[in-house]
């Protein structure tokens, strides 16, 4: 329950970073199951909020969440 966040790596602190992410993003690729480099499909976002979820190695899921406007 932090603002900040922390990359370790072997059991030592390599980061220590705010726990804030911008990034600007207009679409995602759906690609196929042959080659992710060979083409694909372009979609735009729609209006809306999405999620993001995110697992590590331990099964430990983080969920993220932006809002397309």
């Amino acid at each position: 329950m932090s603002d900040q966040v922390q990359l370790i790596y072997n059991g030592r602190v390599q980061a220590t970073l705010n726990a804030e992410i911008s990034a600007s993003l207009n679409g995602y690729w759906i690609t196929n199951s042959i080659s992710s480099l060979s083409g694909g499909k372009f979609t735009f976002f729609q209006l809306g909020v999405y999620t993001v979820e995110a697992v590590d190695y331990f099964n430990q899921t983080v969920l993220g969440y932006f809002t397309v406007t």
